[in-house]
C-alpha cells in the first residue's frame, strides 16, 4: 500500500463466539470463547473485520447465516457480495478415491473434542445405550495433557473423561495428534463415525476426514452438517441416530450406498476446490 499499489484486504474467520440465537434475537455466547465474558467483544472484533475488509471468508452456508443475523442485531450493515464460503479444505491424506470395503465391523469413531458446547453428554448418552451390545466406540482425546490453566477453563473435559474411562464399550485414544497415527490407526480401522451433536457448528474437520476414506458418519442435522454429510446419514434424535447406527451396522448396502456418497460428498472440499474458490473470489 505504501507503494501505491492497490490492494486487497482478506480476512477468514473460522470459530464464532455465537452458539445460538433465539427467536427474539437473544445471543446465547459459546462457553469456549467466552471467558471473562469476552465473546460480545470477540464478535464486534469479527464484525469490525469484516467493515475493513475487502473480502471476508466463512466456512459454510450456516456460518454466513450467522453473520447476517449478528449484522442484523447489532445494526451494522452487512454486504452478502462481501461475505464468500469457503469450507475447510479436506487434507489430501483422507481422500481415497477406491471403493472402501465393508468389514460387517461394529467399530464406531468420535473424533471431536469434547467440550459441553461440542454435545458431548448427548454422544455419551448414545454410547451408553449401546453397551453390552458389541458396539464399539473409539473416542478421540487430541487435548489430553491440560495443565491446570486449561482445566480451570472448562472442567466439564475432565468429567466426560472419567464417565467416559468407565464405560465398557469405549476407547479413548490419546495419540491421536501424531497424524500418522491418526490416519492409519484409528480413522481407518473404524467402520462407521459420529459427528458432534453441536448447535454451532460450522464445519466439522473430524468428520470429513472419516467421509473422505469412504466411513459413513452419522450426523445431526443441525448447523452446517446438512452441507456436507450426504441426506442418508443425517438424524434428528436419539432415536433415529440409534436407528441410524444399528441399520448402518445391520444393512451392507445401505452402508455400501452411504459410503460411496460420502467419498463423492467429501471430495467436493479437495485443497485444488478450495483454492479456486479463493482466487475466483478475491479477483472480483
Amino acid at each position: 500500500m505504501t507503494l501505491g499499489l492497490k490492494t486487497k484486504l482478506v480476512t477468514y474467520c473460522h470459530y464464532w463466539p455465537v452458539f445460538q440465537i433465539a427467536n427474539d434475537g437473544h445471543i446465547e455466547w459459546d462457553s469456549s470463547l467466552n471467558h471473562s465474558e469476552l465473546a460480545e467483544v470477540i464478535l464486534l472484533r469479527i464484525l469490525g473485520a469484516f467493515r475493513s475488509s475487502d473480502h471476508f471468508f466463512v466456512t459454510s452456508q450456516f456460518a454466513k447465516s450467522l453473520l447476517l443475523q449478528v449484522g442484523q442485531i447489532y445494526n451494522f450493515r452487512i454486504e452478502p457480495e462481501k461475505a464468500h464460503i469457503l469450507p475447510c479444505p479436506a487434507d489430501p491424506l483422507f481422500i481415497s478415491q477406491s471403493p472402501r470395503k465393508h468389514l460387517g465391523g461394529k467399530t464406531v469413531l468420535y473424533n471431536h473434542r469434547l467440550y459441553k458446547q461440542y454435545g458431548t453428554e448427548f454422544f455419551i448418552d448414545l454410547a451408553s445405550h449401546f453397551e453390552g451390545a458389541g458396539v464399539q466406540f473409539v473416542v478421540t482425546d487430541f487435548f489430553s495433557a491440560r495443565n491446570a490453566a486449561r482445566r480451570s477453563l472448562d472442567p466439564n473435559v475432565d468429567e466426560y473423561r472419567a464417565i467416559l474411562s468407565t464405560m465398557r464399550n469405549v476407547i479413548v485414544r490419546e495419540d491421536g495428534h501424531i497424524r500418522a497415527i491418526y490416519r492409519n490407526d484409528i480413522v481407518d480401522k473404524v467402520d462407521m463415525g459420529v459427528g458432534p451433536f453441536r448447535l454451532n457448528a460450522n464445519w466439522s474437520m473430524g468428520a470429513v476426514d472419516c467421509l473422505g476414506l469412504g466411513i459413513p458418519v452419522a450426523c445431526p442435522n443441525i448447523a452446517s452438517f446438512p452441507e456436507f454429510v450426504p441426506e442418508e446419514l443425517l438424524f434428528c434424535s436419539k432415536a433415529e441416530a440409534i436407528a441410524l447406527i444399528e441399520r448402518l451396522i445391520s444393512d451392507k448396502g445401505f452402508w455400501t450406498v452411504c459410503s460411496r456418497k460420502a467419498q463423492l460428498k467429501a471430495a467436493e472440499f479437495s485443497a485444488d476446490s478450495a483454492c479456486e474458490k479463493f482466487i475466483c473470489a478475491v479477483a472480483v
